[in-house]
């Protein structure tokens, strides 16, 4: 019996065990059912129908607008306590950053990567979401491979919003606290005209101070804070966003359903920290450089930090003191060299039509598009006054402004079509659908540059490649890129009742995913300084007569399936097991010249086992809801960000294969009508099966074991299985983990109702949740081989560097509903109550530029807010 099927064999053992637990626990406690509190009742759309959480034989979660408001979730980040086995981290554009991990499946990098998990507002894929006026959030887990828009094969984050109905009410919210915090938020809706038209208005307004401070000039280095130039605070927030909804209904049959969203956002994105130096991963020839003793690095330097460079002073000197400098800082504030201030507005529009052509057949129709517009978005990777590695996009304007990019003429449209109907006296619950996505840039662009070590990575073009690539013999060059992707997809599912108690899934999906790349050559524009003309990336026009070359993923076919039986064992427990399949589409490194062999990336698959347990129950006048899955995944030509092999490239790269192994259990607890307990466990063993990467002495130079070797000598790393091979000499390694995978979650939510002794609907509530420790890097820890001993960080002295210690977070809350027998409530709220340091995600850099930049989690933050209903 191999390993898959013993694990299938346990998972089904196990739930067996539970089941005849429940079904024991259901029969002695028939007696007392009627005596415990009701549980409500949660629907969900994991299935694209409307139907109960409780029937639907795969793992999702539901959470609802009220209950967010009890979790304190604001944006992306408080998403981790809603769900097991989702996970979100931040990067250095914004705390706001839609980045979310489900059971170990992340987005799969920079450069173009599609993510592993795909958020749908209002059954639109990808179209940003907002976090107010909600109805719920759904967490879909595991692949979603046919009912679905968008592929995947880590999950799907469901946002529902508030539709309008026959029935006017409204709501107004203000909320003040730490920080300077203020929000104000509102909404207004009913019927324009009775059963026919109704509409909906909503929005919100919020903005912070950030906690984060941004020193400006360099000052002196090593030297006290006081002597560095004034901060701007980062992590702040400044967001203003409106919702305008009409619901048609010109008949009992038709109803169109359309929604209108803009959003806006100001902010100086994310702090970065410098967590950890070694400037021994920086090349022998750069970390010995004098820079100042080379006239065009002096001049490239100045350009790129914007003051001299340092006289006498070598790269691996400058990032010691810089990181001294670090240390004296502490977490909250760091030494940029240059301005992360950045904006985006969003557009979008939804548009659903729903016609019952009888009782049994429904036709539906789901079109979205969107649109956003970026100026300044950056990313100080490096967490220091160097211009070591910087992502930043191209100027407008010598002296320094960033360009508007993107806009109407990028639009992202889709269009979904579906039949749902009910045969065989309902037996069969069918759903056929056709699937369009169309995302094109309409506009030739500069793709965003890293600055590595004073000098944009890959830019200019040389001489040769534009001559050979677009027919300009004047020298070197600008690549400007125009990229075309689509898909188109149909789809089939039905479920068909085999007894009352027993029901068979099947579904099947073929998609057809084609990218187009095209590039062509502009103009290079320079910048002076100190008599030296240095090539900078601007915003440019295509040069005349230069040619266009087309690249092209052809249109290759990928489809998955799923197949699922469920038996209803009582009217309140359910058994499952599912198989299904999943894919997410490759894509361009657009960064790289089209003729570089990694300039593509592959399509990342899995394969699904998962079995399953869902029943509610009471005892003993004790109501709850128990959810149990048990799954086992596998992972074919996974996606990875890493450097390409000798260069400082950072790239998305089909790496190898992977497993995933987990367990995700949620608990709901009603011991009496004054307390509930609710909570999840998820654990999740997330490895390589394969991943190996070959190198030679002179990109890892920072091994101890290749000192004093050529620089050619072979050097390949077995990520998986955790040996090192330097020229025939093998080391041996604990196998590296995969990044952000942790795994152990826990997450306790009691809520204690004191309306039984105050007479007052007052609850108070708390979530608490523990992370255990997870890879901040792809591979944290044959990159320490013979380097790293336990040393000083920022938060102390650690014994891995590039992974994050488990953790434990607070929060809490006081609502105090129906104010005076009114519909006015009046809350109060902690997060973070013990104000815990943690590291939420990384950016990268220590094998380029001998640096580990982490951005931290929110400090502690408390707010107060007065609601009024109607």
């Amino acid at each position: 019996m191999d390993s898959t099927s013993r694990r299938i064999l346990v998972s089904s053992l196990a739930i067996a065990t539970v089941l005849s637990g429940q079904r024991a626990f259901a029969q002695a406690s028939a007696q007392t059912a009627e005596a415990a509190p009701a549980i409500e009742e949660v629907t969900v759309i994991a299935r694209r129908v409307a139907e109960n959480i409780q029937s639907v034989p795969v793992a999702v979660t539901a959470v609802s607008n009220a209950k967010l408001d009890q979790l304190t979730v604001q944006d992306s980040y408080d998403l981790n306590k809603l769900a097991p086995g989702l996970e979100f981290q931040n990067n250095g554009e914004g705390r706001n950053n839609f980045v979310p991990s489900i059971r170990g499946e992340t987005v799969g990098g920079a450069s173009g990567a599609e993510p592993s998990v795909v958020g749908y507002f209002s059954e639109v894929p990808n179209f940003t979401p907002s976090y107010f006026d909600l109805q719920s959030i759904q967490v879909l887990n595991g692949p979603q491979g046919t009912l679905f828009g968008e592929t995947v094969i880590g999950g799907a984050v469901l946002f529902q919003p508030v539709k309008p109905s026959d029935d006017f009410n409204g709501y107004a919210r203000i909320q003040g606290g730490g920080y300077n915090y203020i929000s104000f938020e509102g909404g207004i809706g009913g019927p324009i005209v009775n059963d026919k038209v109704d509409f909906r208005v909503s929005g919100q307004f919020r903005k912070r101070d950030g906690y984060t401070s941004i020193y400006s000039a360099f000052g002196a280095l090593g030297g006290p804070a006081n002597q560095i130039g004034p901060a701007v605070k980062a992590d702040d927030v400044d967001t203003a966003q409106m919702r305008v909804s009409l619901v048609i209904k010109p008949s009992d049959r038709l109803e169109n359903y359309t929604i209108l969203s803009t959003q806006y956002s100001s902010n100086h994105g994310a702090g970065i920290i410098d967590y950890y130096v070694n400037p021994n991963y920086i090349s022998a020839a750069l970390r010995n450089e004098v820079i100042s003793a080379n006239p065009t690095a002096a001049a490239q330097f100045q350009l790129w930090a914007g003051y001299p460079a340092p006289a006498g002073m070598t790269w691996g000197q400058l990032v010691q003191l810089t990181y001294q400098q670090q240390l004296q800082l502490g977490p909250r504030a760091e030494v940029g060299d240059y301005s992360r201030a950045n904006e985006s507005r969003f557009y979008g529009v939804i548009n659903h039509t729903d016609f019952d052509v009888n009782d049994n057949l429904r036709l539906r129709n789901i079109f979205g598009m969107y649109w956003t517009q970026t100026q300044g978005a950056s990313i100080d990777t490096d967490a220091s006054a160097l211009p070591l590695v910087d992502t930043r996009p191209p100027l407008a304007s010598p002296s320094g402004q960033f360009p508007w990019l993107g806009g109407w003429p990028n639009r992202v449209w889709s269009d979904e079509a579906q039949i749902q109907g009910k045969f065989f006296n309902n037996k069969l619950n069918a759903q056929l659908g056709f699937y369009y996505r169309d995302n094109d840039t309409r506009q030739w662009a500069m793709p965003g540059q890293v600055i590595v070590y004073a000098s944009p990575s890959g830019f200019p073009t040389s001489a040769a490649n534009c001559a050979a690539l677009y027919g300009v013999t004047t020298g070197t060059c600008s690549t400007l890129t125009q990229t075309n992707s689509r898909q188109e997809a149909v789809y089939a599912q039905g479920t068909y009742a085999v007894t009352p108690k027993i029901d068979l899934t099947a579904g099947y999906r073929l998609a057809w995913d084609v990218l187009h790349t095209y590039t062509t050559a502009g103009p290079v524009v320079t910048e002076t300084v100190n008599g030296i003309a240095i090539p900078v990336p601007f915003v440019v026009a295509p040069t005349p007569g230069a040619s266009i070359f087309t690249q092209t993923i052809p249109n290759k076919s990928n489809s998955t399936y799923t197949l699922t039986a469920d038996w209803h064992v009582t009217d309140s427990t359910m058994v499952y097991f599912t198989n299904r399949t999943g894919y997410k589409t490759g894509g361009a490194n657009t960064s790289l010249p089209v003729n570089d062999p990694l300039y593509f990336f592959g399509p990342a698959k899995k394969l699904d086992f998962e079995a399953g347990l869902k029943s509610e129950w009471s005892w003993n006048g004790i109501s709850g809801r128990t959810n149990l899955a048990v799954f086992h995944d596998i992972d074919t030509n996974l996606t990875e960000r890493s450097l390409e092999p000798g260069t400082s490239n950072i790239v998305t790269q089909n790496i190898g294969d992977a497993k995933f192994d987990g367990i995700e259990f949620q608990e709901l607890i009603e011991p009496s009508k004054w307390l509930e307990v609710s909570g999840f466990f998820n654990y999740l063993d997330a490895r390589y099966t394969k991943y190996l990467q070959n190198e030679t002495c002179a990109a890892v130079s920072y091994l101890v074991a290749c000192q004093g070797l050529p620089t050619t000598t072979p050097v390949m790393f077995d990520h998986a299985h955790g040996t090192l091979n330097v020229g025939g000499t093998v080391i041996n390694f604990q196998p590296d983990l995969i990044d952000v995978a942790s795994k152990f979650r826990i997450s306790i939510q009691p809520t204690l109702k004191l309306q039984p002794w105050l007479n007052q609907d007052i609850r108070l509530t708390a979530n608490i949740t523990y992370r255990s420790s997870f890879a901040t890097d792809p591979a944290p820890t044959s990159t320490l081989i013979g380097s790293y001993i336990p040393e000083q960080t920022v938060t102390g002295v650690v014994s891995n560097p590039l992974i994050q210690p488990g953790y434990t977070l607070a929060d809490f809350r006081v609502d105090w509903d129906n104010i005076g027998d009114h519909k006015y409530s009046l809350s109060f709220a902690v997060t973070n109550a013990f104000n815990k340091l943690y590291r939420t995600g990384t950016a990268g850099g220590l094998t380029i530029a001998g640096v580990t930049p982490m951005v931290l989690g929110e400090p502690r933050m408390w707010y107060l807010e007065l609601n009024a209903k109607f």
